[in-house]
């Protein structure tokens, strides 16, 4: 028997993790934001042409190295997120502060989470809640609508209590 043939002919299969994402909503941002959730990040990134416009002042500065490459220098910044649950849903929690990077990410998303920030998000996704919808009321049919409950009950205390019949 060949060994060396019998090697060759085994098919290698490669696993990949599917990657996870979600809609974020930032404080002060009006558009919805793609982040990719990657819970073995050690910090959130955010990609600096996002915040190019954002007055945001820096509250420290961090040596990011990434798995090629040499490490760069980045800029911290703290901001406010939450999930951003789509159309037709709001959601009613509060924003929690979290602490970014700001680099120049080369992926298609505006964020990269790391593993707490994940979890943050995970638990305030329990408070996605529908978004009420107001239907405009006809004013005037609403006004004649009350008037005639207000005379129905006039006249059927007349008819039940005649004693209280104005003369």
């Amino acid at each position: 028997m060949d060994l060396d043939r019998e090697i060759k002919s085994v098919e290698h299969s490669i696993c990949f993790s599917e990657l996870q994402y979600c809609d974020i909503s930032i404080e002060g941002h009006s558009e919805p934001v793609v982040a990719l959730k990657d819970k073995g990040s050690e910090i959130c990134l955010i990609k600096k042409d996002l915040v190019r416009d954002w007055d945001l002042p820096s509250i420290g500065m961090v040596k990011i190295r990434g798995a090629f490459g040499e490490p760069v220098e980045a800029k911290l910044v703290a901001l406010k997120i939450k999930p951003d649950p789509g159309v037709g849903f709001e959601n009613i929690a509060p924003s929690f502060n979290v602490i970014f990077a700001v680099c120049a990410l080369t992926t298609d998303v505006g964020v990269i989470l790391c593993g707490s920030a994940v979890e943050g998000l995970d638990e305030l996704s329990a408070y996605n809640v529908p978004k009420p919808t107001v239907v405009p009321a006809n004013v005037s049919a609403v006004i004649k609508s009350e008037t005639h409950i207000s005379d129905a009950i006039t006249d059927s205390v007349n008819h039940d209590r005649p004693e209280l019949q104005s003369s």
